[in-house]
């Protein structure tokens, strides 16, 4: 009979299971199929202009502080801001926040790297933002005139090609050493038209008017989670201050972005979610547990569009009940109840992450009957 445990892995080679790293927002969370972003893993998270991409990373790094980690975001757009870092939640601790604008892309990498197989020794949690793979420059891309101190870009049709396969390499040197420990590669991707002038082959003539991602295949391939982030064109409207008069008035205070898993290699693939997302403070997690709350029949709807959601006493008195009329109305009361607002999260996670692995819901109800 065949025995395979003489060939074990050694310690050095044991990859850790991936950890979920809540993202603060419920909805999110059980799009993955964990409940959160896989640490041990990479992921990537594509989609166009201002529909979230930086906003989710920004999170996770806040929440991977709050379990005692740090974070490193490889500013590459030159974009971040610490006033709005603060707001995602993150601590510009110089011992738990590092930003840096790399001069190219293997500097980069090389410095994720090194910082990886530190917090790896330490078994400490670590979430490395690469801002974005599009504005990685080639050290062969961008060289400096020691004459004049001047920066001098190549013209080279070939750059494009250059950097997909270095990205590609790194992410293959990578993928081992962060499959050792709690740690989280997000790398932020554009979607770019396909543009083709003179002469196309036919299969090249399909594709036109189609995206693509930069950086070649390389990230699709070393990629567990690829998250795409679409705008739906919809505005969330509230209170705005208007910054001449002073005066309150009605404006746009977010917008909504559908959130697709199109890769999963630690849940379901194709999983959608739709998210609110509020200039300056983030992902929505109220509008997310209304959501999660509402298809789980813990918030319930009447014919006349009020949404209900009832609070058991521990005494076995009536029920509390909080009630509006309207999506709308009934969100923005909500969030004015954080004590609420926890109680829902605290019910519905367990839901969620029963279902993770395949355990039917059940209501509490029926679990007495």
């Amino acid at each position: 009979m065949l025995d395979l445990s003489k060939y074990a892995p050694e310690a050095d080679e044991v990859m850790a299971p991936p950890v979920p790293l809540p993202t603060g927002s419920l909805m999110l969370d059980s799009l993955t199929g964990i409940g959160g972003l896989p640490l041990g893993r990479i992921i990537e998270v594509f989609g166009k202009q201002s529909s979230g991409k930086s906003t989710l990373l920004y999170q996770a790094i806040g929440q991977c502080q709050r379990m005692g980690g740090a974070g490193v975001l490889l500013d590459f757009e030159n974009a971040f801001t610490d006033s709005y870092g603060a707001s995602m939640g993150i601590d510009t601790d110089p011992g738990r926040w590092l930003l840096r604008v790399p001069r190219s892309l293997e500097s980069g990498f090389e410095i994720a790297l090194n910082i990886t197989k530190d917090a790896v020794a330490a078994n400490t949690p670590l979430v490395i933002g690469f801002d974005s793979l599009e504005a990685m420059p080639m050290e062969s891309e961008t060289e400096l005139n020691k004459r004049t101190g001047d920066i001098v870009v190549s013209e080279n049709n070939m750059a494009g090609a250059w950097r997909a396969k270095a990205v590609a390499n790194f992410l293959r040197q990578a993928g081992p050493v962060i499959g050792r420990g709690p740690v989280l590669w997000v790398l932020i991707n554009h979607e770019k038209p396909v543009i083709h002038t003179g002469f196309v082959t036919p299969l090249e003539r399909a594709s036109a008017g189609k995206v693509r991602t930069p950086g070649g295949t390389g990230p699709k391939f070393y990629s567990s989670v690829r998250l795409q982030f679409t705008p739906t064109g919809a505005r969330i409207k509230g209170d705005v201050v208007d910054p001449v008069t002073g005066e309150v008035t009605e404006g746009v205070v977010g917008t909504r972005v559908v959130v697709e898993a199109v890769k999963n290699k630690v849940g379901p693939p194709n999983r959608r979610a739709t998210l609110d997302i509020l200039f300056g403070q983030g992902i929505d997690n109220v509008s997310s547990v209304f959501e999660v709350g509402l298809a789980r029949g813990l918030i319930t709807k009447d014919g006349g569009h009020n949404y209900t959601v009832s609070i058991p006493r521990s005494n076995g008195e009536e029920p509390i009940r909080f009630t509006h009329r309207g999506k709308d109305a009934f969100i923005a009361e909500l969030r004015k109840v954080p004590q609420l607002v926890q109680y829902l999260s605290d019910v519905l996670r367990p839901q969620v992450e029963a279902s993770y692995a395949g355990i039917p819901a059940t209501n509490e109800s029926e679990q007495e009957g």
